[in-house]
């Protein structure tokens, strides 16, 4: 990858200047492309003072228009955003959150590592979009004290991905590129220290697996308030509600009366949590709105994770994919997280850390006159101060341990031009066993629809016209030629890699239909009253029903695919929403949700998506899977409960690290980030241990490795547990720590496939299986980044603590090792006992 690098070195090369020490000085601008990044490495920087890294920086652009996540500063390896802690800010010279005049709150980064770039052809042409005006708009000043070392050297990376040139070229932009700019970047030392705890020397985790741990807890007081005590710590967990006019009111009892509504509560005790039925109804003559928040003061929890994410500046998060809070006492050793249960509190959903408290709960929960509605949601004490540990409880109770058979990608498109040698190349070097269309661009298709520009999916793609923009201009034209250069791929995937499952994309909520104005009354809309658009003025976004004509053909659409292409499964995209969440039209109402005002007060009835189009998703589901027997995949997490019933991979985008997160409560997949990561070796290696860093398996996107990398060890995979770092499958444990691996109290063997920073496999990487309290176990020592897969094996082994094994294979039903060490070990081998007494060293081979 192209670096650049720069060195200051702090004799003779910095100066000081008003008290400050200026490390690096960099006055003049320069590009950064998409998915590259400059980095610069600084010599070990002064103690006891604070270090601040400042620059301007734009998204290239011929003019302000509006902007977008896209770059992100890596300090060491730790990627930094706004805030260092949930109380210290990182970001020094303004406000996390500035009001721009044409496109309303726009945000410094996204609540996470993946900062907001402007689209500006200078650093100084949206200081008057600003209310108030401001100079600060392009320029950050960050405190990266605690992030920097002392005694060595320092790498320092500026990245930049996530804007598609797409934008540009249907914009017809040719004078600009998509690319970060930067000017006026120094790093400096300031004469006083930074309030910023000191970096902590880095240690490599050495990871000791242990059962997963339970707590017994008791619960004390009324069921208003409710107590939790466990392992000598008492948490309460308060209830509190809106009423119209602009009041809180809390749960003391179990029952909350106001002139409104009222409120009955059930507390059901399990085992290892708490599940909370609480039973709103309606006493009030109109439609009534209001607020719930079931939460915990911060207290001495650190970390606290809002839907998956630990970060300082993640707030909050809407959704039901992730609907939880966990808070984390590390100096106990435990921990407490709350989750929304139901259908419509999930969705609803808002997790939040702020204002001295974190927790969940609605903000647009509605009742009609005379209605009741139960929400459920549950506690679960913790036996860990870890998360993971807490996912994995609540993986257990969903049940949502079942198979992950294999490994996607997309590209279905390259199969027009690939070669047999280079289809199978790709699929043996990422594993793959399935392989999907993307969205159907017209200028794959090469010849006169290279500028065609948009795609051709879902809804009315087999219409007799449908719209696409050619040379800037909106135009139609007969879909046909689209539909023989799929059947045509479809056909070459089948010829070539006669073993991979071929998936059809679908989206079942944008249309390119010329005629599709006969759905307008279905058109989602936007807060403003728009009718909403996918990015472009020839797709439309509609909201299909299973009682509106416009799902009933979106079902007939999916039956056209089915029985036209010679396909073994559907690719769902967006699969419960699309832009927007929220739909603010009153065509149609998911009967339980509305806006209100700062007073509680109903303003307007709004419908979720998700809910709105949940038996018709549900529908589309069952048609797919149990009707025409097809295989099927989908992106986004269940938003629901109900959705969860289809045991089928979900994975997550990555266009927020955020959203990775999301995948943790049903298949934990992360597709591949192409928007921030080369089609390298390097890169693709990188972004798969990023993936199991967030608790994640690894789809392509459309990338290969060039080699088979740890992906070619990744599946089938049946979650067993997940951690940031490793992952536990019933037929692999997958890792990018060092640590001692098996399956617990159980002699289960594996082969040991290690891959370097590049993605190669280590061949003969020296390892070493022992016996542990826990079962028998892989010592392994990894390197800097690398990763590894252990693979089961039909083999277990019985061993005495004084027996070391080495070298572990099986192949074609013989198994063979290395053994040293004094002491007695029983081999069972395809159901067959071999006792072996071991005494020094010697090798080992047994059918």
């Amino acid at each position: 990858m192209k670096k650049f690098l720069t060195m200051l070195l702090l004799f003779g090369a910095v100066f000081t200047l008003k008290a400050e020490t200026i490390l690096l000085d960099m006055p003049e601008e320069f590009f950064i492309e998409r998915r590259d990044y400059k980095e610069f490495k600084l010599p070990p920087v002064p103690r006891n003072r604070q270090i601040v890294i400042e620059f301007r920086h734009r998204t290239d652009y011929p003019k302000p228009a509006g902007w977008c996540p896209c770059w992100q500063i890596e300090v060491n390896g730790k990627m930094l955003s706004s805030m260092a802690t949930r109380t210290k800010a990182r970001l020094l010279n303004k406000p996390l959150t500035m009001y721009h005049k044409h496109h309303g709150n726009y945000k410094v980064d996204n609540g996470a590592d993946m900062w907001y770039s402007l689209y500006l052809p200078d650093h100084h042409a949206a200081d008057d979009l600003f209310k108030p005006a401001t100079k600060e708009a392009t320029r950050v000043v960050l405190d990266i004290s605690d992030a920097v070392w002392h005694d060595k050297e320092n790498i320092i990376r500026l990245r930049f991905g996530r804007v598609p040139p797409s934008y540009y070229t249907k914009n017809n932009i040719t004078t600009h590129r998509p690319a970060l700019v930067v000017k006026d970047l120094k790093i400096i030392a300031k004469d006083e220290p930074s309030p910023l705890a000191p970096p902590v020397a880095e240690k490599q985790l050495y990871v000791k697996m242990k059962p997963l741990a339970y707590t017994a807890y008791a619960l004390t007081g009324n069921t208003g308030v409710l107590q939790v005590n466990f392992k000598g710590i008492s948490v309460p967990v308060r209830s509190r509600f809106t009423i119209p006019g602009g009041k809180w009111v809390e749960m003391k009892g179990d029952t909350l009366k106001t002139p409104y509504y009222s409120v009955k509560r059930k507390v059901v005790l399990q085992s290892h949590r708490i599940d909370i039925f609480d039973t709103f109804t309606s006493h009030a003559k109109e439609l009534t709105g209001l607020q719930m928040r079931y939460e915990i003061a911060n207290g001495k929890f650190d970390p606290v994770w809002v839907a998956g994410d630990s970060a300082p500046s993640s707030i909050t998060l809407q959704g039901g994919r992730n609907p939880t809070v966990f808070g984390g006492l590390t100096d106990k050793n435990l921990g407490i997280g709350l989750i929304a249960q139901d259908d419509v509190l999930r969705v609803q959903n808002v997790a939040r850390c702020q204002d001295g408290f974190f927790g969940i709960g609605s903000e647009t929960f509605a009742l009609s006159p005379g209605e009741s509605r139960t929400v459920e949601w549950s506690i679960y004490p913790t036996a860990s101060a870890d998360y993971f540990d807490f996912i994995n409880l609540v993986r257990k109770d969903w049940q949502v341990n079942f198979p992950i058979t294999g490994g996607m990608t997309f590209g279905m498109n390259t199969m027009a031009t690939a070669t047999k040698e280079s289809a199978v190349s790709s699929q043996k070097h990422a594993a793959l066993t399935m392989r999907s269309t993307g969205a159907h661009f017209w200028n794959h298709l090469g010849k006169e629809y290279k500028n065609y520009i948009g795609t051709l999916n879902g809804i009315g793609y087999n219409a007799p016209l449908v719209r696409v923009t050619v040379n800037g201009k909106v135009t139609t034209v007969n879909p046909e030629p689209m539909h023989k250069f799929d059947a045509m791929c479809f056909a070459r995937c089948k010829e070539l890699t006669p073993d991979i499952k071929r998936f059809f994309y679908f989206h079942n909520q944008i249309s390119f239909q010329a005629d599709d104005e006969k759905y307008d009354a279905f058109r989602v809309i936007a807060p403003n009253g728009r009718k909403v658009y996918y990015g472009s003025p020839v797709a439309k976004v509609f909201l299909p029903t299973h009682e509106n004509q416009l799902g009933k053909d979106v079902m007939a659409t999916l039956d056209w695919v089915v029985a036209n292409f010679d396909i073994d499964g559907i690719y769902l995209d967006e699969a419960t929403y699309c832009s927007y969440k929220i739909h603010y039209g009153n065509t149609m109402w998911d009967g339980c949700s509305v806006e209100l005002d700062k007073n509680f007060n109903v303003k307007r009835k709004i419908s979720f998506v998700p809910l709105v189009k949940l038996q018709f998703t549900l529908n589309f589901f069952d048609r797919v899977i149990n009707h025409h027997k097809k295989l099927f995949i989908a992106n986004f997490s269940p938003e629901t409960r109900s959705e969860m019933r289809f045991k089928i991979p979900r994975f997550e985008e990555t266009s927020s690290s955020r959203w990775v997160a999301l995948s943790h409560l049903f298949t934990p997949i992360q597709l591949g980030d192409i928007l921030t990561f080369k089609n390298t070796p390097v890169d693709m290696a990188k972004d798969q241990r990023i993936a199991l860093q967030r608790g994640a398996l690894y789809y392509h996107y459309n990338g290969t490795t060039g080699c088979p990398s740890l992906t070619s060890k990744m599946y089938p995979f049946t979650p067993i547990e997940l951690h940031s770092g490793y992952l536990i499958g019933e037929e692999r444990i997958l890792t990018i720590h060092s640590g001692e691996f098996g399956w617990y109290g159980s002699g289960k063997l594996a082969s040991l496939h290690v891959f370097n920073e590049v993605g190669q496999e280590v061949k003969n990487f020296p390892a070493e299986v022992i016996s542990t309290p826990e079962g028998v176990m892989t010592r392994l020592m990894l390197k800097k980044d690398h990763s590894a897969a252990l693979v089961k094996i039909p083999v277990t082994a019985k061993m005495d603590k004084g027996v070391t094994l080495k070298n572990i294979a099986y192949e074609n039903g013989v198994f063979s090792c290395n053994a040293s060490g004094k002491g007695n070990v029983t081999f069972t081998v395809n159901g067959k006992n071999y006792p072996v007494i071991v005494n020094g060293a010697m090798k080992i081979t047994l059918k």
